[in-house]
This record gives structure tokens, C-alpha cells and sequence, in this order.
């Protein structure tokens, strides 16, 4: 069943794990078009959707089986589809279209960047993409710098509304934006907002609430500075090392 668990910066959320589901389908308000479309860079396969991916979907393509795995821009959200013959009457293109509404469902009317993609059709992979593994989240040899930081404005200029934040972890790609009045919002692994609030304790970055609802998470930052940030340390991945981007304001 299709699922998500969250696992963001700021709070041990749980994810479920995404996939199938039996339910009956919901309308298709896909297009056509929507079979065609490609990613203008490489979607992140982070670990945890690459062993859906692998041990479940591509498991299900025995001969005679149609399938369709579709998944987000951002590698978070994937659904899948099978459809074994003769007893399935349904095209290839049906089936995808089947699992692209399901993908976009709830999140493609916020912003049609975000709509998912046809990623692998049959066994066929379409789409550019990175598979992330476990050893992508070591920590690099040498370590970068650790950061001790005592200036929130160094991770939040006040002269911005606020700044923005890639991270990669092993469960996905968190999207972060932080604010100069210590507020923040982000995107967990399962594309999911939540409000929250940050603060800078003992040279390192720490969330105090999710939601409204009080939490105590922190982090240590690396890198040779604030405006180049290699990756951080967070005590919701213990012994991982989750490379982070700093956005520029003109790219958002």
C-alpha cells in the first residue's frame, strides 16, 4: 500500500513504506503528454526507494506481465503498477496513466514541477537518475570542516524572505527553508510541509518544534562555510553523513 513515513530535519515522523495498493483506482486526470515527459536533471534513487524498485517492482515483470514504475521529480514519492495477460485488458499506456494519477495525487495541483514521471516501463529505465546507496552517506576521507556556528543570520539572511536548503538522506531528499526570525518550514521525504522552528545551540543547528508540537533534534554542519555546506550530521541518522545544498536565491 501506498504510503509515506516522515523523516525530516526537524522531527522523527514515521514513514511508511510506499508501493501498491488494492483499492480501487481514482479517476485518471492525467494526459497523454504525461507518458512523455522527462526530467530536466537526474532524479535522486535514494536507498529506501531503490529497494522498492528492485526487490519488489522488477520482481513482478515475469513474461506475459505488463509494468509501470512511476515516481516525483525529487525521487520521494513512487507508485507501481503490473498487469499480467490476458487476464489484464489494459494497454501499457493505460497502466501508466493509472499509476501517474495515483503518484500526483493531492500534490500535483500545488505546483506542476512536482507531477511524477514514467520512470521505468517494462524493465526499461527512461529517465535520468542517480541511485544513492548506504556508502553515500559515509562520511568523506577526509572529513570536511565541522562548523560551529553562533550567527543565525549566517544560515538565514534577514535581507531574504528566507534561505533555502537541499537534503539528502538515505529514507530521500528533505527541502528546507530557514528564516531569520528563527521560524522555518521544510518538505519531509514524503513531500509533506511542516512548519517549525530553529535555533543555533552550542555551534550547531537545532529544531524545537514541529507542527507545534515541541521536539529537540540537532545537527553539526560541515564544510568550509556557511555558503559552502558540504553535508551534516543529524541525531535522526546516527553515523550518517547527509550531504546538503545551500540554493541560491535566483534558482528558486
Amino acid at each position: 500500500m501506498l504510503g509515506r513515513r516522515i523523516t525530516a530535519i526537524c522531527a522523527a515522523l514515521e514513514l511508511l513504506a510506499s508501493g501498491c495498493s488494492d483499492t480501487p483506482q481514482p479517476h485518471v486526470q492525467v494526459s497523454p503528454a504525461d507518458l512523455a515527459r522527462r526530467s530536466e536533471a537526474p532524479i535522486p534513487i535514494s536507498p529506501r526507494v531503490a529497494v522498492i524498485y528492485h526487490d519488489t517492482y522488477l520482481p513482478m515483470l515475469k513474461p506475459g506481465t505488463s509494468g509501470v514504475f512511476v515516481i516525483s521529480p525529487d525521487g520521494n514519492r513512487v507508485e507501481y503498477r503490473s498487469c499480467h495477460h490476458p487476464d489484464c485488458q489494459m494497454e501499457d499506456d493505460e497502466i501508466a496513466l493509472r499509476a501517474l494519477d495515483r503518484c500526483n495525487l493531492g500534490f500535483a495541483g500545488k505546483d506542476a514541477r512536482t507531477r511524477c514521471l514514467v520512470f521505468d516501463l517494462n524493465g526499461t529505465i527512461l529517465q535520468p537518475h542517480r541511485f544513492w546507496t548506504d556508502a553515500d552517506f559515509d562520511m568523506p576521507a577526509p572529513p570536511p570542516p565541522a562548523l560551529s556556528l553562533s550567527d543565525p543570520t549566517e544560515l538565514a539572511d534577514p535581507r531574504l524572505p528566507e534561505d533555502r536548503y537541499r537534503v539528502m538522506t538515505p529514507e530521500g531528499e528533505l527541502r528546507i527553508a530557514l528564516k531569520a526570525d528563527g521560524s522555518a518550514y521544510f518538505w519531509d521525504t514524503g513531500d509533506n510541509f511542516h512548519q517549525s522552528t530553529w535555533a543555533l545551540v552550542q555551534g550547531g543547528l537545532c529544531v524545537g518544534s514541529v507542527d507545534d508540537r515541541a521536539v529537540m533534534t540537532c545537527g553539526t554542519l560541515y564544510g568550509t562555510g556557511p555558503q559552502r555546506l558540504a553535508g551534516a550530521t543529524l541525531d535522526l541518522y546516527p553515523g550518517k553523513f547527509l550531504p546538503v545544498t545551500r540554493l541560491d536565491p535566483m534558482d528558486e
